[in-house]
């Protein structure tokens, strides 16, 4: 079985030199504005030329008002298509395939004094749901333009997906709240929507991070040592 990890792989159009594929993080090293750094551009060139078999280019934001995590580069506009083609041929001349995540930390609506506010899943209207998953749409399909073999979506780590698909956090009782298949519409509203919008590329190759801990409620050790 460990013998495969170094053999080649093709996942529907993505051919893979080995089974070793590098996972997205949040590198923080984004400009203000979400474009990419020359940093990202040299750490990316790296990751591709060391031999892995594909690359997932992490955290990437795609809201402009996103303010819930630092650093994080954005494909929220079309004028920052050509700076991810650049990234993309940079993975890509190495030979490697690069493959993109797409996420939001937070949901921020603006305000009449032009100011935003987080909202979480249970203030948002239905109207705002709807705009959080067609920029989702909207960067998959910015993402194939600049050239990226796949998308990766970010439902984990309780960033506003995973906060959303939560029982925890999500109460609502319309269409996007109540059991697992209702909370977790968004997530296929986003994945259909990219196949649709995305079909040459997409329509296959799309990644889902999600994470399956869940929180059980505190209880007090009997005693010292059962505490240690």
């Amino acid at each position: 079985m460990s013998r495969k990890i170094f053999e080649a792989v093709k996942l529907n159009h993505i051919n893979m030199k080995n089974r070793l594929i590098r996972s997205a993080i949040w590198e923080g090293i984004a400009e203000f504005d979400g474009s990419i750094s020359s940093e990202a551009y040299e750490i990316y060139g790296e990751l591709a030329n060391g031999g892995i078999g594909a690359v997932i280019v992490g955290f990437t934001d795609i809201s402009d008002d996103d303010y819930y995590i630092h650093g994080a580069m954005k494909l929220s506009r079309d004028d920052l298509i050509p700076q991810y083609r650049k990234l993309a041929d940079v993975i890509h001349s190495a030979e490697c395939p690069a493959i993109i995540q797409l996420a939001l930390g937070a949901y921020y609506r603006k305000l009449p004094n032009g100011l935003t506010q987080q909202a979480e899943p249970d203030q948002m209207t239905e109207s705002e749901i709807r705009q959080v998953t067609d920029m989702f749409i909207q960067a998959a399909v910015r993402a194939e333009k600049a050239g990226f073999d796949g998308v990766q979506i970010h439902a984990a780590h309780f960033f506003f997906l995973s906060r959303f698909i939560s029982p925890r956090v999500n109460h609502r009782n319309d269409s996007y709240g109540g059991d697992a298949l209702r909370r977790s519409r968004i997530i296929i509203d986003i994945l259909k929507g990219i196949k649709e919008n995305c079909p040459s590329r997409y329509d296959k190759n799309q990644l889902k991070r999600l994470h399956a801990r869940r929180t059980y409620p505190i209880r007090k050790p009997r005693n010292l040592q059962a505490a240690r």
